[in-house]
């Protein structure tokens, strides 16, 4: 058992000194508890470590040599507070349990409450690579930061001494150990025990979690991949590349169509994109965007007639009129108000169902007004022929977004004909 302790563990597994509550057999739920605990233990002081160290180079920044900018100090030590509170507390819960350790103690809940924590270790994992790289950055451009980094002791002997790329990866490893630790735990939980079935909602909350971890682990690795091989996406041309506008707007994708769409306009590209909002275990809610199509900005065209284009709008077949859906969601946010009444109090369960209808209601009434309002053509094209067009909802939007393309192709135009000229210099020497 201690073998396999400390295969699951990451660390040596030394026998429990407490005496057992069970007399006879060796109670295993008890032996791996502890084990759990022993580990969260180390884990601790790891995390205490890069506590005392944030706090030491924070206060280096204020010195005449600093050992790092606070900008730094962030991205470095990012999620380090959060996460030794959470351990604090699941620490604490744990060992209570296991010194008043019975035969039927239950142990599922704690885990099953401590998953709530994953968007924090999501957060954490997605900053790591970058956390390492300013680590290295920040070694080789200062030395006093390389002489408080390249060596750092724990608190328990000032004679084991770890790195802080060591102590920095100590938080992966525990979100790995607790998938492993919840297995061996239902190895010796018997299927009819009322934490058996907690324990394996708290073990699939975390093979969810390390699954997503891990799916985009991969997805980074593909990226790098195809950054390598794309010419489009080098350094240099990334370094060049800014965000010169972006914003909402309506696409109107057919005669009978309109989309929601995010524009976003880069000194080489103009990229149309869905935003949509996922929810994961691994980062809670977060936007992300689904590329619709690009033009560069060196094949764009843009059509010449949309300035004078009458401000009628475009028919959309099916829809109520603009004035129509105003009226209702008057009408909508009236009843809501009269539901909700006056004062302090609140409402009871059915008429909180009620408003919550309402309010649904609202909102797919805005998002289709939305839609419905905009009237001015902005259309977009590429030199193969394909066109897009895009509604602006008043002369000001519209002329911005034409000024803000124009600069764009002009400049792009202007690059091209500077690298022409320098390699006409080029072959000519």
């Amino acid at each position: 058992m201690r073998k396999c302790l400390a295969g699951f563990l990451g660390c040596p597994v030394t026998p429990v000194r407490r005496k057992s509550v069970i007399s006879g057999p060796v109670d295993m739920r008890k032996l791996v508890v502890a084990g759990i605990l022993e580990s969260d233990a180390v884990y601790r002081e790891c995390l205490e470590t890069l506590r005392h160290y944030m706090r030491l180079l924070k206060a280096s920044s204020t010195t005449s040599q600093p050992a790092m900018v606070m900008t730094d100090h962030d991205v470095i030590f990012y999620k380090i507070e959060e996460l030794y509170e959470i351990n604090v507390e699941f620490y604490g819960k744990l060992k209570y349990r296991l010194d008043n350790w019975t035969e039927d103690m239950q142990v599922g809940d704690l885990f099953l409450e401590s998953t709530k924590s994953f968007p924090v270790y999501g957060d954490y994992v997605n900053n790591y690579q970058k956390a390492m790289e300013t680590v290295e950055k920040c070694r080789r451009e200062n030395e006093n930061f390389e002489n408080v980094a390249q060596r750092i002791p724990k608190p328990s002997s000032k004679e084991n001494l770890v790195t802080l790329e060591g102590l920095l990866y100590r938080p992966l490893q525990r979100v790995t150990k607790m998938t492993l630790t919840l297995h061996d735990l239902m190895k010796h939980t018997p299927t009819d025990s009322p934490d058996y079935k907690i324990l394996q909602k708290a073990l699939t909350c975390s093979e969810e979690f390390l699954s997503q971890v891990n799916e985009r682990a991969k997805l980074k690795g593909k990226l790098k991949k195809e950054h390598k091989k794309s010419p489009s996406t080098s350094k240099e041309s990334q370094k060049k590349r800014k965000l010169i506008k972006e914003g909402h707007i309506v696409e109107q994708v057919d005669r009978t169509n309109r989309k929601l769409r995010q524009i976003f306009l880069y000194t080489d590209v103009i990229i149309c994109a869905k935003q949509k909002t996922t929810s994961s275990l691994l980062s809670g809610p977060k936007e992300q965007y689904d590329c619709k199509w690009y033009i560069p900005v060196s094949d764009l065209l843009l059509n010449p007639q949309d300035d004078q284009c009458p401000a009628t709008p475009v028919p959309v077949p099916g829809e109520e009129s603009l004035e129509t859906l105003r009226a209702r969601i008057a009408e909508t946010k009236m009843q809501i108000r009269s539901v909700q009444g006056e004062g302090n109090k609140k409402p009871n369960k059915g008429a909180q169902k009620n408003i919550d209808k309402n309010r649904k209601k609202l909102a797919e009434m805005e998002g289709q007004m939305l839609l419905i309002s905009p009237n001015l053509p902005l259309r977009l094209a590429n030199k193969d022929g394909k066109s897009y067009t895009l509604l602006m909802s008043s002369d000001y939007e519209r002329s911005e977004w034409r000024e803000s393309i124009e600069k764009a192709i002009t400049n792009i135009k202007a690059n091209h004909q500077t690298q022409h000229r320098c390699q006409l210099m080029k072959y000519s020497l």
